[in-house]
């Protein structure tokens, strides 16, 4: 799964002495630290790292495009959720990123994801004129209409 960011990565090595997680790559002599590949990589790690401790419950994942750059998104989303699956681990994610959002939404069009679209909600929270929140949530079919009608489904006052 790493490979979305670390495209030649071989092995994952973690040296409890020195409390690092190095990185070696194919034809390399020597790993590299984990963060020495950037925020998204780290991002990923530490995400799929979760998910298998959270096997068969469920995670939160505050600002999940944080870190990440907008051309990872579509593999990012696609290495999430199939390792998810694979864990039955229900993924709660928060973000403002519109991108990220409709990274989301369209690989839920791709046939490897259509039947993560049962189970695929979009909440927006929205803050009305007497402080109160209400809580808008959209199935597959309401969010992908909205994103396709260009309608902000991403919260805020009102």
């Amino acid at each position: 799964p790493m490979k979305v960011f670390i495209p030649n990565i071989d092995r994952i090595n973690v040296d409890t002495q020195e409390s690092k997680i190095y990185i070696e790559e194919i034809g390399a002599t020597q790993g590299k630290p984990l963060h020495y590949y950037g925020e998204g990589s780290k991002k990923l790690f530490r995400i799929l790292v979760q998910i298998i401790l959270q096997k068969d419950k469920k995670l939160l994942i505050d600002e999940i495009d944080a870190g990440i750059h907008y051309s990872h998104f579509k593999e990012f989303w696609k290495v999430v959720l199939k390792v998810a699956k694979i864990q039955n681990v229900q993924i709660f994610a928060t973000t403002h990123n519109i991108e990220c959002i409709k990274y989301f939404q369209e690989i839920l069009k791709e046939n490897e994801f259509e039947t993560y679209q049962d189970s695929s909600r979009t909440i927006t929270l929205k803050q009305l004129q007497n402080n109160s929140i209400k809580a808008y949530i959209r199935e597959y079919d309401e969010f992908e209409y909205e994103l396709e009608n260009e309608l902000d489904i991403r919260g805020g006052s009102l």
